[in-house]
């Protein structure tokens, strides 16, 4: 349910869903994909890459986005949320 919000039309319900999946940590990880194509939208990507950094290293296909992220000239919380989520896809099980 939850995967498909982050479908929805409207921005807030897909920035919702995002903040919800992120509640489920490492049980979310088939909504991975979804919350790699909410990192292009400015109105969801912290909270897309909060869910990915509480996914951890089951994210790891969003990887090469997040360091995308890390080279734009975002705003710092942008930033800090990509670097935050990249340490924990990255981390050593």
């Amino acid at each position: 349910m939850l995967i498909d919000a982050l479908r929805d039309e409207a921005w807030q319900v897909r920035n919702g869903a995002a903040e919800g999946v992120a509640r489920f940590g490492p049980d979310a990880k088939e909504a991975v994909p979804v919350l790699i194509e909410r990192l292009d939208e400015l109105f969801c990507m912290c909270e897309a890459l909060a869910a990915l950094g509480r996914i951890g290293p089951d994210a790891k296909p969003a990887v090469p986005a997040i360091r995308e992220i890390l080279l734009r000239k975002n705003p710092w919380t942008d930033r800090r949320t990509a670097l935050f989520a990249l340490q924990n896809i990255e981390r050593e099980l």
